[in-house]
């Protein structure tokens, strides 16, 4: 069974039944700046690395609110992949044939735009905010599986 309370959120997604949505609710939350705020992981010092799907980092990206996205080339499982997510939310990873169809930029404007739907702490309506949050991450996984 499943709760959410104003400090914590957590629903199963619809959309795939194996990524849990976990909501920690924002208390330093930065603002709608949109994607104007990525900046490489790290100062950059990850590419060339090995990335989580174990192939080389080609981008990796962090945004000041609290996500991430690594696109990574010749990995094990796939020639490309993208592993991403918001921080204290879910994490996604996808398993690609080529760079083009990463979609890499798109990607990181909709994880901007869930990052523009999470309520700080301290928002009367938070408790409502939490179904929106994780409606969003549903959308956003569809439409990048």
């Amino acid at each position: 069974m499943f709760m959410q309370t104003k400090e914590f959120g957590l629903r199963r997604l619809d959309s795939d039944p194996f990524i849990i949505c976990v909501g920690l609710l924002d208390n330093h939350k930065v603002g709608n700046e949109g994607v104007g705020v990525w900046q490489a992981f790290d100062n950059g010092a990850t590419t060339g690395q090995r990335g989580p799907e174990g192939g080389v980092i080609v981008r990796d990206e962090e945004h000041k609110s609290g996500a991430r996205a690594t696109l990574e080339r010749d990995c094990g499982s796939a020639p490309w992949t993208v592993t991403c997510g918001v921080y204290g939310w879910f994490f996604h990873t996808r398993f690609l044939g080529s760079e083009e169809a990463a979609e890499f930029h798109s990607m990181l404007n909709g994880l901007a735009a869930i990052l523009d739907h999470i309520p700080s702490a301290d928002d009367p309506e938070a408790d409502s905010k939490v179904s929106v949050v994780c409606e969003a991450i549903e959308r956003f996984v569809a439409r990048f599986p």
